[in-house]
């Protein structure tokens, strides 16, 4: 075998070998792609779920909100026709030993009627690490929406606790000036939250309907 026929021998077998290396190479590169494609696009799926139940969690909160805006409304109604039948002197009268006014024996009383606020689906995608997923806008505007809503839970327990407080030594005016709270500040921090509910969740359908919630979407 001359010097010729060894070379392209040589060469013929380096090119064998060159080329089982570049197929098994681009098998390992393809099946590390489709791995990493697979994982990406269920990791997706799994963000793309939880931003929905996120969604319908707030639509949920927003309906416990109308509610509790419209029975409290009816009960600061109903109370209002009552207290104007008071004097000024029944004001300092001990509440349990009157008989001019009884809150509990207003019109569909069920309490102050304040909203229990889920975020269980959100709680949720935070130990799910779905919230690692969103970009930072959208884990923003999701982590303003239940901040508020904690501030407001928080703040109807302060109420509510004032109601449930009242004493052998409570006047009539003390009593007065719990729905006094109710009447101005509980009702408008609810309509200021589900505002601000409706605004939050109408732009996450939007984020959702784009798929603008991703880590590289801005």
């Amino acid at each position: 075998m001359n010097r010729n026929q060894k070379m392209k021998k040589r060469l013929s077998t380096v090119l064998k070998y060159s080329i089982e290396f570049l197929i098994v190479a681009f098998g390992v590169y393809l099946g590390v792609f489709v791995s990493e494609r697979n994982v990406q696009k269920k990791i997706d799926e799994n963000t793309e779920r939880s931003l929905t139940f996120i969604i319908e969690e707030l639509d949920s909160n927003i309906d416990q909100l109308n509610n509790s805006i419209e029975y409290q409304t009816k009960i600061v109604s109903s109370l209002d026709s009552i207290t104007q039948n008071l004097e000024d002197s029944d004001l300092e009268m001990i509440y349990y030993s009157n008989r001019k006014f009884r809150f509990n024996e207003l019109p569909n009383w069920r309490g102050l009627g304040f909203s229990s606020l889920e975020n269980i689906s959100y709680e949720s995608a935070k130990i799910n690490g779905v919230i690692a997923e969103l970009n930072i806008n959208t884990t923003r505007m999701i982590a303003r929406a239940y901040h508020n809503q904690q501030a407001y839970t928080e703040f109807s327990k302060k109420v509510n606790n004032k109601l449930l407080e009242i004493d052998s030594n409570s006047k009539i005016i003390d009593v007065l000036g719990i729905f006094e709270l109710l009447k101005y500040d509980v009702l408008s921090t609810e309509q200021w939250l589900l505002n601000q509910l409706k605004e939050y969740k109408e732009e996450l359908e939007k984020i959702k309907h784009d798929k603008g919630y991703g880590v590289h979407a801005g």
